[in-house]
């Protein structure tokens, strides 16, 4: 699970974003029936909406005036589940809001969680309550980290692994373009591989580093050594992600600390010709074999403790890549007609059975098939039957009186 973490000063506008359709990707919230609504829904926190789905947010507002000396009142944190994950119903998203409210302190705060897609949800929480005390949100998003890997716990979810301290984040345009493409920024793509084979040639040198960034599968890296053309000191690496270009069509290359503060030269340095850190396979993995010497088993056990430390760092690497591509997604112009299209599907099949309804209810007041036909015969049997009582109470169809013969005084007067 990934958090996202910001804050703010104007709740009522962060809740018309969170509510509303959307801008850049679109806003929707599936019902227990799998039933696709535009804006987000509100399912747990401590103020709720009711049928005025705006009222928590004025709420979060009234709290926060409490106390004029927060300038920044609102906190704003998304959780993404894994795209590996099931999909949690909305009392568990709510669960998980309350456990991360009560480990991050904010609990008996006005807060809101509201429910987007399938996959994540937001947590909105006024610093300030309504008596005007102040929740310190200091070290808030390493908290964060701690309160996710409970939850992947409790909750058997994908356990992701936490960012680094001294990663740098994707910039505005950075998340934008990643947005309009559907591609996970080449930043943190870089970062992933890097690292990986960072941490994969531990203490074996630079060229092995290089050898590693070469062959890794989870992407294209190109890399060039930063050395100083008088005295030819290594002064870093600089690194472009295959078809990551500029406008003007020309290849990105990034130094590596502009991609993580980790990946610095006087950081880097360090581990790549540093001691080899030492990983023992169990003695179950290796047994050890009839007659062999205590020195060379060892050194199979290092041997082999050491490719499954590689397997299993390549393994996080692309586990994470697997989530920012699932948090990336398709692009926002795919997004925007899926959610359209689905849409467009519930109002053409609701205005269908509003229709066969409709005919349900007018056919209930008229005969058909045999009843039609008892009906029919029964309006001729009480025409005739009145034509008959007419004819016996001597009142013409005229209305004039008549005798039993059926003749009228007139015509026996003519007569």
């Amino acid at each position: 699970m990934i958090a996202k973490i910001s804050t703010g000063a104007d709740p009522v506008g962060l809740a018309r974003y969170l509510m509303g359709p959307g801008r850049e990707t679109p806003h929707t919230y599936r019902d227990e029936r799998k039933r696709l609504h535009e804006g987000g829904q509100v399912i747990g926190g401590t103020v709720t909406a009711g049928a005025d789905r705006m009222r928590w947010a004025r709420d979060l507002e009234r709290s926060a005036s409490a106390n004029t000396q927060v300038t920044k009142p609102v906190w704003h944190c998304s959780l993404r589940a894994a795209p590996t994950d099931r999909r949690l119903t909305d009392a568990e998203w709510a669960d998980i809001g309350q456990d991360v409210a009560e480990h991050m302190g904010y609990g008996e705060h006005p807060w809101a969680m509201v429910r987007h897609d399938d996959d994540h949800v937001h947590i909105v929480v006024s610093r300030v309550d309504f008596e005007g005390m102040t929740w310190k949100n200091s070290h808030d998003r390493w908290k964060v980290v701690e309160a996710m890997r409970a939850v992947e716990q409790r909750y058997e979810l994908t356990e992701v692994a936490s960012p680094a301290r001294a990663q740098r984040q994707v910039s505005t345009g950075e998340r934008r373009q990643a947005q309009r493409t559907g591609q996970i920024p080449a930043r943190q793509r870089l970062r992933e591989v890097i690292t990986a084979a960072r941490d994969s040639t531990a203490g074996r040198g630079r060229a092995a580093f290089e050898v590693e960034l070469e062959a890794s599968t989870l992407a294209r890296v190109h890399f060039r050594r930063n050395e100083s053309p008088s005295t030819g000191r290594m002064n870093g690496y600089s690194f472009h992600l295959a078809g990551h270009t500029d406008a003007q069509g020309q290849p990105v290359w990034l130094s590596s600390s502009k991609i993580d503060r980790g990946l610095a030269w006087s950081r880097l340095e360090k581990v790549l010709d540093g001691p080899v850190p030492e990983h023992l396979a169990t003695e179950a993995d290796v047994p050890r074999r009839r007659m062999e010497r205590a020195s060379t088993w060892r050194a199979r056990r290092v041997e082999s403790g050491a490719a499954a430390h590689r397997e299993q760092r390549w393994n996080a690497a692309g586990q994470r890549l697997d989530v920012l591509a699932g948090a990336t997604g398709t692009t926002a112009h795919a997004k925007w007609g899926q959610v359209r299209g689905e849409l467009e599907q519930q109002r053409e099949s609701d205005a269908a059975a509003s229709r066969a309804h409709k005919a349900a209810q007018a056919g209930q007041g008229r005969p058909s098939g045999e009843h039609a036909h008892r009906a029919r015969e029964g309006r001729k049997f009480g025409e005739n039957r009145l034509t008959n009582n007419r004819m016996t109470r001597g009142i013409g169809a005229n209305g004039g009186r008549t005798h039993r013969t059926g003749r009228s005084r007139d015509d026996e007067r003519g007569r």
